[in-house]
């Protein structure tokens, strides 16, 4: 999206092109956020037997969890230990297929 290989300077990109906060996905490393709140979560062990809804599953916890709070974006910052475990579930089905 913003032509970065590195993933703190991609979410840099995303706050200087006017993003409130900007979640990188780091695949089995975890997700760093950026912008309003900063953290770096690390991944989480998984069996993985397909990654399809993986993202998914993390945006999805992310988006509840803005939902839920009012929009509040200290949300994302609380949620995103959640939204990464998530994802590694995720992993370890066939996708949409189970």
């Amino acid at each position: 999206m913003t032509g970065e290989s590195d993933a703190e300077r991609a979410a840099l990109a995303l706050i200087g092109a006017g993003a409130t906060l900007a979640v990188i996905t780091l695949g089995p490393n975890g997700a760093i956020l950026r912008g309003a709140s900063s953290v770096d979560v690390p991944g989480v062990p998984a069996e993985v037997v397909s990654t399809v809804g993986a993202g998914d599953a993390l945006t999805g916890v992310l988006v509840a969890a803005l939902s839920r709070s009012g929009f509040d974006p200290a949300a994302v910052e609380r949620a995103l230990p959640a939204a990464v475990e998530a994802s590694a579930r995720a992993c370890e089905r066939w996708g949409s297929l189970e």
